[in-house]
């Protein structure tokens, strides 16, 4: 009986009562290269992000360091309120990379960070709303500053356009300019190829065929199932890290996501990554299915550690 009440509390209540939350890892790694960003601290950079290329190191919750180094030069509009960015700190982040560019002008980070910072620029003034929302004024921005990056990418020289974060902005730029999925398809199995486990660019290629992006459950579940498939062993892992990306509320009653496969990834995932921020993430889908033996065996690890935010929304 206590099992019962303590699956309900966490499926029903996860913001009450609880430990007090870490809060999502990828924020604060985002952070800390943002700091270093502000900082000037362009060789500590480089050195990281190299670092990050040879070893393909990962955060705590099992991201990619690189993408996290990304994020923070270059991506942080999706963090801007915990980070406490305006207009005046993205703009100056701009300047930052240019002088960065200038100070190491065969940089793979600063130039690519550069060429993408358009899209978050962008996105700063589109904000996350429906595009009925969106001010006609604010939509042309958006429309501009992603054309500008496209351009800034293509203008790079083809040694830097194999580099992960290039391949995962050109598939931004693809989804946000609507090019043909064929094209897109393409762009993500040569990222697929070169970068398996950079996630960014399975994240992009994938929202393109999601429904909110006019896309649908079945293209979705093919190429999430198609691309968990061609890799080995972090095959489960990816495919949930995907879904995982592209949640909704019926995505296991559309055709979406198989939750067996699903469920297997976050158990291969929670393994390696143990994270609290994973742990809440595969009790939250497992409630979603009510599949209560997964939560009970996912809340003895959490030991009430829950993170709100995990819960949150689709």
């Amino acid at each position: 009986m206590r099992w019962i009440v303590m699956v309900l509390a966490l499926c029903l209540f996860p913001h009450i009562g609880y430990a007090k939350p870490q809060g999502r890892p990828m924020v604060a790694e985002v952070g800390t290269y943002y700091a270093m960003l502000v900082a000037r601290e362009f060789e500590a950079l480089e050195a990281a992000a190299e670092e990050a290329r040879s070893s393909q190191s990962v955060i705590e919750d099992g991201q990619p360091r690189l993408a996290a180094i990304y994020a923070g030069v270059a991506g942080t509009w999706s963090e801007a309120d915990e980070l406490g960015l305006d207009k005046a700190a993205l703009l100056h982040q701009r300047k930052l990379l240019e002088e960065w560019v200038k100070r190491v002008p065969g940089s793979v980070t600063a130039n690519v960070g550069l060429a993408s910072w358009y899209i978050d620029y962008g996105w700063f003034h589109r904000g996350q709303g429906w595009a009925r929302d969106v001010a006609p004024e604010d939509k042309l921005v958006f429309k501009e500053n992603v054309e500008l990056s496209r351009r800034a990418l293509l203008e790079l020289p083809e040694s830097m356009r194999s580099d992960a974060g290039w391949i995962s902005s050109m598939l931004e730029v693809a989804l946000l300019q609507g090019w043909p999925v064929e094209q897109l398809l393409a762009l993500h199995a040569e990222g697929l190829r070169l970068h398996p486990r950079y996630l960014p660019i399975h994240f992009n290629a994938s929202r393109r065929l999601s429904p909110r992006w006019g896309g649908s459950p079945q293209a979705l579940a093919r190429l999430a199932a198609e691309t968990a498939d061609s890799v080995d062993s972090y095959g489960d892992e990816l495919y949930a890290r995907i879904q995982w990306a592209n949640r909704s509320d019926d995505m296991f009653h559309s055709g979406q996501a198989d939750w067996l496969r699903m469920r297997a990834g976050f158990q291969q995932m929670t393994t390696a990554y143990p994270n609290d921020w994973n742990l809440n993430a595969f009790a939250r889908f497992a409630c979603q299915v009510d599949d209560a033996p997964t939560v009970m065996r996912v809340w003895e690890r959490l030991e009430a550690r829950v993170e709100p935010e995990a819960w949150d929304g689709a």
